[in-house]
């Protein structure tokens, strides 16, 4: 269907899922978002995974500073306390 609309409550929580990737973005980084989460996104309907993880696709030699990025930017997340190495 062409000029499908995005539901306003869904579009709020798509903005919320790539906030990562944005973060990756704006420092210049290479990724890509996979899985559930892209074809959400193509498609505009929600697809239901058993995991609630952002998949993202990133270069082996950029994985330690995407990750760095991620934890400096998202200090509250308590998922992320503590993690040092990321490879």
């Amino acid at each position: 269907m062409v000029g499908r609309c995005i539901h306003p409550l869904y579009y709020d929580e798509i903005k919320e899922r790539m906030k990562v990737p944005c973060v990756l973005a704006n420092a210049q980084m290479k990724c890509m978002v996979w899985g559930y989460d892209a074809i959400n996104f193509i498609h505009k309907h929600r697809t239901f995974s058993s995991t609630p993880a952002l998949h993202l696709l990133v270069a082996d030699s950029d994985i330690q500073s995407c990750a760095e990025a991620i934890v400096t930017s998202f200090p509250q997340l308590p998922e992320l306390q503590g993690l040092q190495d990321f490879s």
